[in-house]
């Protein structure tokens, strides 16, 4: 198949592609990718990548992880809040990480289907049950 143009559905068979092609180039060098936001037009698109070397345990630990563990204290959370379930709007996220370069939106929650979303610390607390 030869690509015309860039579209949601070519993207997303390209993302599949992309993510098993990172994720083998990870076992032979002994690191984790991962895929970001992508953004396109219909002629070209451009799409972020991290990566993290796996500590001595063979896991690996996104920065969003570690800035986490880092900065929860600030915000009355602990460690342990990584990972808890919180609802928004009758909808489950998990809380998987935090990235403090962005002041309005700075939690990073995954919901059920893998889609990551960003969230304000009010929020995340409220969906935690932490605000009555």
């Amino acid at each position: 198949m030869k690509i015309q143009e860039f579209d949601r559905p070519t993207l997303k068979l390209l993302r599949n592609e992309i993510d098993e092609a990172l994720a083998k180039v990870g076992q032979k060098y002994g690191v984790t990718f991962q895929g970001g936001n992508i953004r396109y037009t219909a002629e070209s698109f451009k799409m972020q990548i991290s990566a993290a070397t796996k500590g001595v345990n063979g896991e690996s630990e996104p920065a969003e992880v570690k800035d986490f563990k880092n900065s929860c204290f600030i915000y009355g959370m602990t460690p342990n809040d990584l990972g808890r379930q919180f609802l928004v709007s009758g909808e489950s996220y998990k809380l998987i990480g935090y990235k403090p370069k962005n002041h309005k939106y700075p939690f990073v929650g995954q919901r059920a289907d893998g889609k990551r979303f960003k969230f304000t610390l009010e929020t995340v607390r409220r969906g935690l049950g932490d605000y009555k």
